[in-house]
C-alpha cells in the first residue's frame, strides 16, 4: 500500500499514541514529544514540520487555578510550527486535538499565517483510548471547509463508515466543552 501523506504528531500521550497506532498502516508517521524521547522519530519540531504534510497537535491544556483552560503549551507549539514552515512553501495543516475554550482556534489562526488550523475534538477514555479512536461513530472538524476536507479524507481512509461533521471553529470547540 502506497503511503501518500506524511503525518506529524506532536505529543505522544494517549491521544497522540491512538492517532499514531491507527494511522501508521496508511500513512508515514513522524512524531515528536519533548518529554517522551523514546517515542519520537524526530529530535525537533523543525525536522518534523519539514517532513510532514499534516500535523496533529496532541498537547495538554491543564486547568488554571480559576478553572479556565491553560492554552500556552498549544499556543507556543503552534508558533514554533508556524515559524518552521519555510517561506514560499505550501502552508501546513495543523489539527488541534487538545481541549480549548471556544474562540481560541480562531485567535490562533489569526496569529499564525503559515499554517491552516483545524480543530478536531477527541472523545477518548484513558482505559480504552486506542479502541475508542478506532471505533468512533463520528468525527467533528472545525475550520475552513476545504482544509477540513483534507482531514476528512484521512479519517475516511482509516475509519470506515465514520460520520464526518464539518463546522466552524466555535461549534467544534463547544462540543468538547459541554
Amino acid at each position: 500500500m502506497k503511503k501518500n501523506k506524511n503525518i506529524g504528531i506532536v505529543g505522544q500521550g494517549y491521544v497522540g499514541s491512538a492517532i499514531k497506532h491507527s494511522l501508521k498502516t496508511f500513512f508515514t508517521i513522524n512524531t515528536f514529544d519533548k518529554f517522551i524521547k523514546e517515542k519520537s522519530t524526530h529530535e525537533t519540531i523543525q525536522s518534523l514540520v519539514d517532513e510532514s504534510d499534516i500535523i496533529f497537535l496532541c498537547l495538554p491544556t491543564p486547568m488554571n487555578e480559576d478553572g479556565s483552560c491553560h492554552t500556552d503549551i498549544v499556543e507556543k507549539n503552534l508558533m514554533l510550527i508556524n515559524s518552521s514552515v519555510s517561506e514560499g512553501f505550501n502552508k501546513k495543516i495543523v489539527v488541534i486535538k487538545s481541549t480549548i475554550p471556544p474562540g481560541t482556534t480562531k485567535k490562533f489562526q489569526l496569529l499564525n499565517n503559515n499554517i491552516d488550523i483545524v480543530y478536531n475534538p477527541e472523545f477518548l477514555r484513558e482505559a480504552s483510548f486506542i479502541e475508542d479512536f478506532k471505533t468512533q461513530k463520528f468525527v467533528i472538524l472545525g475550520g475552513e471547509k476545504s482544509i477540513c476536507n483534507n482531514i476528512a479524507n484521512i479519517y475516511n481512509q482509516v475509519l470506515h463508515g465514520v460520520s464526518i461533521i464539518i463546522t466552524n471553529y466555535e461549534i467544534a470547540e463547544m462540543t468538547k466543552n459541554l
